[in-house]
């Protein structure tokens, strides 16, 4: 070689392998990134980063198992499901055991329970000596399952069960929910940030506040933080329990440890000269400085006082989490705690409870006793002291995910529970979070309200109200979630722009005119049966989501613009989402673009109406570009097959954007 060609080659070879290097570098940063996220607790943002990861297409197991591990602790079951089962897979050194034991974890969230028994034998098949945590759930789950079908299969027909709505609810967990009297609710909700004050770099973080909210018309009114007194702002505050007799209040303050897991500590305040008193801590006897003590509820036990039942994880109980009860007397002295033992607890977590003092049973939620997938509802009846084999609440109280927290109000008929079910409000993940969800009692065929007068105040609200006459109308709850759809690719296909000129109204249009494409595409080749529910599928897709769901907009930006005719200030917060035929980058600027032509819609609705308010900042659209994140697992990506993943309705679902969520504040008037 001559000197030039060495240059020329060195030159090349180098530049290959600072690239390779620099990839490589990124690639790992990614993942870095991403574990330093978990580990912190910050699970969306580490999916995140995993995600990124990905893009590089790397082979790498433990990406793989990280990525399921990290939706399993934002509970998106469905992802954490696909990436174990692909983990699974590719594991061909085995270096992932506990894969199939989380594999069958994941489907019995998903009530999957054939699948579940598959995947736990599979992990007893070469862990069944041990006498590990993993092996006890893998064998009480197997032999209780057929059990667990049939509590998931009953159901009690006169009890309801419903969303607290958004005026309680928001896309952040909202939980332990207690009722006063009739008409006023306390929960808890971590949707607040926290800033620290010294350090005005530092992260931010939400932490949970104690909120109250009267109920009115059968209506929530906007909910509002109880004063500073009990919500510390630089700790977590949550989880409020109130004697009936309004003599005492227990709750719980929790800040993080140095491996950025949550400690918990019981504080008391009792109610004298027409206020409450300033909280303290329980005792060093209950307070466990190095474990933590949450989930408090108040049995009254007349001039003796009280007894508070609580979780905690602290040593010589039965499982990881266990009930216990301490008496309190008129004085608030301490007696010796006690844990409950069994049958209450189990080698697992029982928390959450709630005691009936009129009718001396306990409700509470384990995971350690037979149940529909996650945590289940429990009651135990107290018979002279001794509390009876606990019975699984059974659906709709339970489902196959977490239910928690479960409550009665005054007759016992109605009350709440927290649930992180189908139907919970959320961004990304249909079952990361926990919303209050209220149940009744039904002995008679229920009136239900269709119309109701807006109220007035500021915060999340339905509606609004002047001095003129009332505005009457269905509630904005029953038009969440909206849901608009929208043809492959569109709008602006093949680009990478992140917004559009065009309306939703025209690209509707165009695709009610593409009809009968889609009924073509679906349909080829098919024959006989086959081809007639192809047809229908097609037929029931576009006349019971896409027309109807255009209708409801109608209605909803006429809603919007009455509230803001009114004074009202309105923010929406819009979801886009794509089905999964192109990469991650493409879906999320297309969900973009199609959030963006809903807001052509409105800008343009009744000739140009609402346009003044988004000038003003009175109409604010909140955007959340999911991308193909959300859609369903079973919806193919291949685009040598149309026929499933262009024209079927189970691809045209996942093209769509969702008003998830809208917040009204209307302003007091001054008076004149």
């Amino acid at each position: 070689m001559n000197k030039l060609f060495n240059l020329l080659f060195t030159f090349i070879f180098t530049l290959l392998l600072g690239t390779t290097c620099v990839k490589a570098q990124t690639y790992r940063s990614w993942v870095n990134a991403g574990d330093h996220a978990m580990a912190t607790g910050r699970y969306a943002e580490a999916v995140d980063y995993y995600s990124k990861a990905m893009e590089f297409e790397v082979e790498d197991v433990r990406l793989y198992y990280n990525m399921a591990q990290v939706n399993r602790l934002y509970n998106d079951y469905e992802k954490a499901a696909a990436w174990y089962l692909k983990t699974y897979s590719d594991d061909k050194e085995g270096s992932f055991e506990l894969t199939p034991y989380y594999i069958a974890d994941m489907k019995m969230y998903l009530g999957q329970y054939d699948e579940a028994v598959k995947f736990y034998n599979i992990y007893l098949s070469s862990h069944g000596a041990d006498s590990s945590y993993f092996t006890v759930k893998s064998k009480t789950t197997v032999n209780a399952i057929e059990e667990s079908k049939s509590i998931a299969s009953s159901d009690q027909k006169n009890v309801e069960v419903e969303n607290a709505g958004n005026r309680i609810n928001s896309t952040y967990s909202d939980f332990g929910g207690i009722t006063l009297g009739d008409s006023i609710l306390y929960y808890s909700s971590l949707r607040f940030k926290y800033e620290d004050r010294e350090d005005k770099k530092a992260d931010t973080k939400y932490v949970s506040r104690i909120l109250r909210s009267k109920e009115k018309e059968k209506s929530f009114e906007i909910p509002e933080p109880l004063f500073m007194l009990i919500n510390e702002p630089s700790v977590h505050n949550c989880n409020i329990a109130i004697s009936k007799d309004h003599q005492i209040m227990v709750f719980t303050r929790c800040d993080y440890k140095a491996d950025f897991t949550l400690r918990c500590d019981l504080f008391i305040s009792k109610y004298q000269d027409g206020k409450w008193t300033k909280p303290t801590p329980f005792p060093a006897e209950v307070n466990d400085k190095d474990y933590t003590n949450t989930h408090p509820a108040i049995e009254a036990i007349g001039a003796e006082g009280w007894n508070i039942y609580f979780t905690s994880d602290k040593p010589g109980g039965f499982g990881n989490l266990d009930l216990y009860k301490v008496k309190i007397d008129a004085n608030l002295n301490f007696s010796v705690v006690e844990n409950l033992g069994e049958p209450i607890n189990t080698f697992d977590d029982e928390l959450s409870p709630f005691y009936d003092s009129e009718r001396d049973v306990l409700y509470f939620s384990s995971n350690g006793l037979t149940g529909m997938g996650g945590y289940d509802i429990f009651s135990s009846t107290n018979i002279n002291g001794t509390f009876q084999r606990p019975v699984n609440m059974g659906p709709p109280y339970n489902s196959s995910v977490n239910d928690l927290y479960f409550t009665l109000g005054s007759d016992s008929t109605y009350g709440t529970l927290t649930s992180n079910r189908i139907g919970s409000y959320y961004i990304r993940s249909k079952t990361c979070c926990y919303d209050i969800w209220l149940h009744k009692q039904t002995f008679e065929e229920p009136v239900l309200a269709v119309d109701s007068s807006l109220q007035q105040g500021g915060g999340i609200a339905a509606g609004v109200e002047n001095s003129g006459d009332p505005i009457v109308r269905a509630t904005y709850d029953d038009l969440l979630p909206l849901i608009l759809y929208f043809e492959n690719d569109q709008p602006n296909p093949k680009s990478m722009a992140t917004t559009t000129q065009i309306k939703y109204d025209d690209l509707y249009k165009t695709y009610i005119a593409n009809y009968q494409d889609y009924m073509s595409g679906h349909t080829d080749g098919l024959s006989g049966e086959d081809y007639k529910l192809a047809a229908t599928s097609i037929e029931s897709f576009f006349n019971k989501k896409v027309k109807a769901s255009y209708k409801r907009l109608e209605i909803f930006s006429n809603k919007v613009l009455e509230a803001l005719q009114q004074n009202a200030v309105i923010k929406i917060t819009v979801r886009g989402q794509a089905s999964p035929l192109a990469d991650t980058k493409y879906n999320v600027n297309l969900s973009k673009r199609r959030v963006a032509s809903l807001v052509n819609y409105l800008m343009a609705f009744n000739d140009e109406a609402l346009q003044p308010y988004f000038n003003t900042k009175a109409l604010i659209i909140e955007e959340v570009a999911a991308g193909e994140s959300l859609s369903a697992k079973t919806v193919s990506d291949n685009l040598n097959d149309k026929r499933n993943s262009v024209y079927s309705p189970e691809a045209s679902q996942e093209r769509l954007i969702e008003v998830i969520d809208i917040k009204i504040d209307v302003p007091e008037q001054e008076d004149e």
